[in-house]
């Protein structure tokens, strides 16, 4: 048992990394699962743009622990170090090298970490469930047991009801199917559909068994609006000042990514390169790159970090000892400190000191009365422990903002709240003008802080 304990060191080492470290508290992974706590039902009663799987769980997790940053930020830092694990696990099982595994466990949490991973997002979770499907996809090839498909099916459904994008991943399912005609079903077709058959099955069971959950509570169209439509017209969304830099990459951002390339083309020419694991993996990080956009963003590449890792350290034995890979390691390792050093000076955390005073001077001076943050702190629901007035209710972005269109002044006026905790526009921020007119009619200021938010109570 002792001589197994360093598979524990990456994991156990990223766990603790993740509290010396800026850590993001999203708010949807506490506004979300806080509102259906509360009783709020997602699409209907606010924008929840994606499917519902992650709130759930955390919903769970909340009503045994309490709905606060710390329970959050235990969860996420606890699912890191289960990815950290399972990278090493899979590496040492290709390589048999102990020192390789643990390098490979400790360069992927750092990269991840430096990518803006210090965090939980539906990335996050889902990049723990891909790596699984991966394993086991790749233990099917090793050892043909029916109930693994069936597990993998499983599996995808949870990806899907997780991020409703995560259709994206089934290429890597169709050459996984190819590759079982031609090397296991020798060409049997009737072995395969008895395959996809099994593999679908669970994925649609699932998929139409919250369908039949959104039905029965009258809320499928509200779905089909937040989470398709809004969804898949993110782009063509008009008016909201969209920055180009929601759609592309930056200039920037591809100077810094370009090591990894070089380092990947590097492994590519190693000899016996291509098998059917490294075509899996190249196949699974493809899909996962591609999952980055149309927002791209570092952490939205978390996914595709574990597959790169993995091809990058699986295949390292098989290199020649020169300069160029290492060269290339350390460039890679170069870049990845310069996107860390600007996330700790320039990231955000969200749950900050200014957010706590606002939490504390409502729950001291105005503990009865109902709330709503406008181009305020999204957290300041959480910390008091109050749902907005105002529903349903919208994601103060604003591409959020502009599909709700006139709904959102419908909704303000229909419930206005007694406070509204405000942060005035800046020049060419896209406001929701309706609203605002209305709070500037009806709403007086009470209180002002230096950090620039005001709260304004209503006075007719």
């Amino acid at each position: 048992m002792r001589k197994n304990l360093w598979i524990l060191i990456a994991p156990i080492t990223h766990f603790l990394a993740s509290y010396l470290m800026l850590f993001t508290y999203w708010p949807e992974m506490l506004n979300y699962p806080f509102f259906l706590l509360r009783g709020l039902l997602p699409y209907r009663d606010f924008s929840m743009v994606y499917t519902p799987l992650l709130p759930l769980i955390l919903a769970g997790i909340y009503r045994v622990l309490g709905p606060t940053p710390y329970v959050l930020h235990l969860f996420a830092s606890l699912l890191l170090a289960t990815i950290d694990l399972l990278i090493t696990s899979l590496v040492f099982r290709s390589t048999k090298s102990k020192v390789i595994a643990l390098t490979s466990g400790l360069f992927a949490g750092y990269i991840i970490l430096s990518f803006e991973g210090n965090h939980l997002w539906f990335d996050s979770f889902l990049t723990l469930v891909i790596i699984l499907i991966f394993w086991l996809q790749l233990s099917f090839l090793r050892q043909t047991k029916l109930w693994k498909l069936l597990v993998i099916g499983a599996l995808y459904g949870i990806c899907i009801l997780t991020k409703q994008q995560s259709s994206l991943y089934l290429s890597p399912a169709l050459f996984f199917f190819f590759f079982l005609l031609k090397q296991k079903f020798h060409y049997s077709w009737r072995n395969l559909f008895q395959a996809v058959l099994i593999f679908l099955l669970p994925m649609v069971g699932l998929l139409i068994l919250f369908l039949s959950i959104l039905n029965q509570l009258n809320i499928l169209t509200d779905f089909l609006n937040w989470g398709f439509r809004f969804v898949f017209t993110l782009t063509s969304v008009h008016g909201a000042n969209l920055s180009p830099d929601l759609v592309y990459p930056t200039s920037d951002q591809l100077l810094r990514l370009s090591p990894f390339l070089l380092l990947l083309a590097i492994v590519s020419r190693s000899p016996g390169f291509l098998t059917p694991t490294s075509s899996l993996a190249l196949l699974w990080l493809f899909s996962t790159v591609l999952f980055a956009f149309p927002r791209f963003g570092y952490f939205h590449l978390e996914a595709a970090i574990p597959f790169f890792v993995i091809l990058v350290f699986s295949s390292w034995p098989k290199i020649k000892p020169t300069f160029w890979p290492t060269f290339s390691v350390c460039l890679v390792l170069i870049s990845t400190t310069t996107v860390l050093r600007y996330h700790l000076r320039f990231g955000q955390s969200f749950y900050d000191p200014d957010v706590k005073v606002i939490a504390k001077w409502i729950k001291h001076y105005y503990p009865q009365s109902s709330i709503y943050s406008l181009n305020g702190p999204d957290l300041v629901y959480v910390l008091t422990d109050k749902t907005p007035s105002a529903l349903p209710w919208v994601d103060q972005l604003s591409w959020n903002m502009a599909f709700f269109g006139d709904r959102y002044i419908e909704a303000f006026s229909k419930k206005p709240p007694d406070l509204v905790i405000f942060v005035p526009y800046k020049t060419g921020q896209y406001q929701p003008e309706a609203v605002i007119a209305y709070v500037s009619s009806h709403y007086l200021p009470v209180e002002s802080f230096p950090f620039g938010v005001e709260i304004l109570k209503k006075y007719r």
